[in-house]
């Protein structure tokens, strides 16, 4: 949704792997402060999502005319 609305009114579409090929989920940081699944289960540090999104965010627009 971060992309999309940084990027409206051009579609954005987001794609990762399936059928266990990914290395884990990608919580956001509050979400590392609680016992859930999707915490216990990453491999991936606090502040990964939010990093992701700044890269994606830079290589987007180095695309953009």
């Amino acid at each position: 949704t971060r992309l999309r609305s940084q990027f409206a009114p051009r579609p954005v579409v987001v794609m990762n792997l399936v059928n266990g090929g990914e290395a884990g989920y990608l919580p956001v940081q509050t979400a590392y402060d609680l016992d859930m699944y999707e915490v216990n289960q990453t491999p991936l540090a606090r502040g990964s999502l939010e990093r992701f999104i700044g890269v994606a965010i830079s290589a987007i627009q180095q695309l953009l005319p």
